[in-house]
């Protein structure tokens, strides 16, 4: 009989077939999305730290050209631009680098940016590796930035120091290397003007600490010999670690009078943030004042010709 209706129990097993092929198809959408998702997470966590097993001492360590026999031990200095942990490291790294040099141990950079970012990064810091390679942290089983391995002659890690580390762990580094810590002089490898020393400002036998915290690339223009250097974007991590809080301070920050006139709001100067990061962190004893006056006071202080 044309146009007959087809049975009841026909109709409901058509539409549960339906039912079901939608569901898989979600289902699948949904377990391949996730999967893609997975991928590029550990993709990212893979570039960054380290989604493998973590290297640990006597393990063999592989870089690419670079042959372990030619000296005693080498420093492999795991770092990547932008982490606080490592920008907050620096002073330490500089005293490193420079002892290091003055004793003939090789130090090589691993990073898992462009060799090209890896420069720019150690020039923004003031440090000076002269070997560099491109490497995963994961491939050599790295957790992440900033990590220092000592690798011995026959190419295995002797030891490994991971984030920012204390004044003792500080120590053990050098006590591994077998070295005396030299402090690192910013100044010794800057161009441009060089300002006056902190010796010229601190002749009358003050126990003042100068603290330089202006940004790294005016450091670099114009440093402050002598002058512990924490830049403002590293005062709150590092500050508390380095000075002790009753130190009298005499800060550098650029100091310019607030723009805008009389009467108008204005945004707060380099050296009104400075203070206040000062006198929020515990430093009641600190002064603040711009490169032209730091000048200024050192004239002042000169003896009589």
């Amino acid at each position: 009989m044309h146009g007959s209706i087809p049975p009841m129990g026909r109709l409901s097993r058509g539409r549960t077939s339906e039912q079901t092929m939608e569901k898989l198809l979600n289902w699948g959408t949904l377990v391949v999305a996730a999967v893609l998702l997975t991928g590029a997470a550990l993709n990212r966590f893979d570039t960054m730290g380290g989604a493998g097993r973590t290297v640990a001492v006597g393990d063999e360590l592989t870089l690419d050209n670079v042959v372990w026999s030619t000296s005693p031990h080498t420093l492999v200095l795991a770092l990547q631009p932008n982490c606080t942990f490592t920008e907050a490291s620096v002073p330490f790294y500089r005293d490193l680098l420079s002892s290091m040099a003055a004793a003939g141990t090789p130090a090589i950079l691993v990073t898992p940016h462009p060799l090209s970012v890896a420069t720019h990064m150690l020039a923004s810091y003031g440090l000076s590796i002269a070997e560099s390679r491109q490497a995963r942290f994961s491939s050599i089983g790295v957790p992440g930035s900033p990590t220092l391995l000592l690798v011995g002659k026959d190419g295995r890690v002797k030891d490994s120091w991971v984030g920012r580390l204390s004044p003792s762990r500080e120590r053990d580094v050098f006590q591994a290397l077998g070295i005396a810590r030299i402090s690192g002089d910013t100044s010794v490898a800057s161009e441009g003007t060089r300002l006056t020393s902190s010796s010229s400002i601190l002749r009358d036998g003050s126990d003042l600490l100068l603290l330089d915290t202006r940004e790294r690339e005016d450091i670099r223009r114009s440093p402050v010999p002598g002058a512990l250097v924490i830049p403002i974007n590293e005062l709150e991590a590092r500050i508390t670690h380095e000075v002790p809080k009753n130190q009298p301070l005499l800060a550098v920050c650029d100091y310019c009078a607030k723009c805008g006139t009389p009467g108008t709001q204005t945004l707060p100067s380099r050296c009104d943030t400075v203070g206040r990061l000062l006198h929020d962190l515990g430093y009641s004893q600190a002064e603040l004042v711009g490169t032209a006056e730091l000048d200024a006071r050192a004239g002042d202080r000169q003896p009589p010709s």
